[in-house]
């Protein structure tokens, strides 16, 4: 739209200085033509007045005011106002007398001639033109007159001018919008391309690494088009030769860490100097985290792995926190925690993978039961808000520092107060991008005291009724 625009200004401008000069040379013109005729009918007004002999000056005025379609008036040597023959609309034909019956000798002549700038019986609707002309009388001229002046002739280009102007007017119109249709097609043409070229980057910066663009339009389009295509499939293949390094790296770490534990604890089963329980204690405990830390590394590749996104289903979101809370409520029970249930009074279905989504729910969950100390309570509930699902984690633990909050879904990133907790870091990590592969998002919510972790996922039907607490646990 804004090149469309801009055409059409350009037009605009163009026609307003096209059509201003064109009007300036008319003008230039008509009026140099008007003044060439006042010119030649002053001339002959003032002969009409030097062979006037007998005939009331006024009426020899009339007479060449009537012939000329003009105004004439005469002036004395002082500039004073001697015989006027009035505006030319007013001159009756009925009103004057012929020179031919008053026997007036030259003065009929050129009273009824069409000398130079005689025009017809004048019409009251004409156009008059503002020029006047102004020159002396001809030595002798009787009763004193020293200057004759004509004005209010016809404007002889009113009508020409009118005429141009309309033209000009809808050539104007025309081209302007010549102009904007033009722009806009020359604009749909460059910007087909660039649309498509940007919805291919969204859906790249969306995860999706396949996404390449039409390779259309002009060279320099179709280059840049073809030079995203490249940088693409470049960074589609490191990305996947990243994830399936990592994948093949934690899957085959498994093996070994197996086996070493298995080692440490039949060491441990024989172990007799508590210096040696110890140690031993401490490398299984490590053990263990390596162990976690390549099952966190290997699911998180499989989330983030370009076929991430399975076919979704209808999943009752009741049930599915249900079953959340069975598979903590013997860990809440033992650390001294109260688990709450929070459940959509009606139904509430979510369009998901089961297992992903069980992810998402349940790795926040895992971190409010680990972090939460006695007497704590921990909640989870579900609501339709927004036309999506909302599923929200809570608990009145520690809660996590202002300047860490945006970084607690980054990788391996532990809060100082979480060191000594036995954890990978991966926990939030993994649940955003098991949320992400549903196609929904998972995110920090603001709280007084506690953490919040809310997942948003698509509905599959329509949102239930507002939720209250029905369960707690």
């Amino acid at each position: 739209m804004r090149l469309s625009f801009t055409y059409a200004g350009i037009a605009l401008l163009t026609a307003l200085v096209l059509g201003g000069i064109l009007i300036l040379m008319l003008e230039a013109h008509f009026s140099g033509a008007d003044a060439d005729r006042l010119r030649g009918v002053a001339t002959s007004a003032a002969r009409d007045v030097h062979a006037a002999s007998g005939l009331p000056l006024e009426q020899v005025l009339r007479l060449t005011a009537y012939g000329s379609n003009t105004r004439v008036q005469a002036y004395d040597s002082a500039h004073r106002l001697i015989a006027d023959s009035g505006s030319p609309e007013r001159i009756a034909g009925s009103s004057l007398a012929t020179p031919a019956a008053a026997g007036q000798g030259t003065a009929a002549g050129s009273a009824a001639s069409t000398g130079p700038g005689a025009a017809a019986a004048p019409r009251g609707d004409e156009v008059r033109s503002d020029a006047v002309y102004e020159r002396p009388a001809l030595p002798g001229s009787p009763d004193g007159v020293a200057f004759v002046r004509v004005s209010e002739g016809p404007a002889s280009g009113g009508g020409i001018m009118s005429s141009v102007i309309v033209a000009w007017a809808v050539a104007a119109a025309a081209a302007i919008a010549a102009a904007a249709l033009t722009g806009y097609w020359v604009s749909s043409r460059i910007a087909r391309p660039l649309v498509k070229l940007a919805e291919a980057s969204d859906r790249m910066a969306a995860g999706d690494l396949g996404a390449r663009a039409e390779l259309a339009g002009g060279a320099e389009i179709g280059r840049l088009a073809g030079s995203f295509n490249q940088m693409a499939a470049r960074v589609q293949a490191t990305i996947t030769s990243l994830q399936r390094f990592v994948s093949d790296a934690a899957h085959q770490l498994g093996t070994p860490l197996t086996a070493l534990r298995t080692d440490l604890e039949m060491l441990q089963d024989t172990a007799r100097a508590a210096e040696d329980r110890r140690l031993l204690d401490r490398a299984l405990t490590q053990e263990q985290r390596l162990e976690d830390l390549g099952s966190g590394l290997l699911q998180l590749s499989r989330l983030e792995a370009p076929d991430a996104r399975r076919p979704a289903e209808a999943l009752d979101l009741a049930q599915l926190l249900r079953e959340a809370a069975d598979t903590f409520a013997s860990r809440a029970e033992q650390a001294g925690l109260e688990l709450e249930l929070e459940l959509p009074e009606g139904e509430l279905l979510a369009l998901a993978d089961p297992e992903r989504l069980r992810v998402a729910v349940e790795n926040p969950l895992d971190n409010a039961v680990k972090y939460t100390p006695a007497g704590g309570t921990v909640q989870i509930g579900a609501r339709s808000e927004g036309g999506r699902a909302l599923i929200w984690v809570q608990d009145d633990g520690p809660g996590i520092p202002l300047a860490d909050r945006d970084r607690v879904f980054a990788r391996f990133y532990r809060t100082p107060a979480s060191a000594d907790t036995p954890g990978s870091g991966l926990g939030l990590a993994i649940a955003r991008a098991a949320a992400e592969s549903c196609g929904g998002s998972a995110h920090l919510a603001r709280t007084d005291a506690g953490t919040k972790i809310e997942v948003r996922v698509p509905l599959a039907a329509a949102a239930s009724p507002p939720t209250g607490p029905v369960g707690r646990r």
